[in-house]
């Protein structure tokens, strides 16, 4: 998701938690993680694990070309008709809260300029409800 594990020093450090742990103390936890004090690696039964960290800190340790391949597939995938547009339609939703304010604003305009040249088949209709989601983000003041 756009983040080197090895670029982030605090992961050994990081307070590791079950999910059960979490439920029980999610408030602490979270109070902690929003004021940057602490990252959390919460395990499940499985051997999973996930990362819950503040947006500060992720920002710090994200790859810096993050934002733009995501917006490179957007380019790449506008106006084919393969699996493409659905795959990377479905990453960004999954990620969404993860792209920069400016990757987002870039995103929804290749989108408006991409709409005149699409057809049926190039998944207009995912394409537009895409945009239209990320334009409402971005009026909520998500992003990074």
């Amino acid at each position: 998701m756009g983040i080197a594990s090895e670029k982030i020093p605090t992961l050994t450090s990081a307070t590791k938690v079950t999910r059960e742990q979490f439920r029980d103390r999610m408030d602490v936890i979270l109070d902690r993680v929003s004021s940057n004090e602490s990252v959390f690696v919460i395990q499940d039964d499985l051997g999973g694990e996930c990362v819950l960290c503040s947006s500060a800190d992720f920002a710090k340790h994200r790859d810096p070309d993050y934002d733009a391949i995501v917006l490179c597939a957007v380019r790449y995938a506008l106006g084919r008709r393969t699996y493409m547009p659905s795959l990377v339609d479905e990453y960004i939703r999954r990620n969404l809260n993860t792209l920069e304010h400016r990757t987002l604003t870039t995103i929804a305009r290749d989108i408006d300029w991409g709409m005149g040249m699409l057809d049926e088949a190039s998944y207009s209709d995912l394409w537009a409800k895409l945009r239209d989601d990320i334009k409402e983000q971005l009026k909520d003041g998500s992003g990074l």
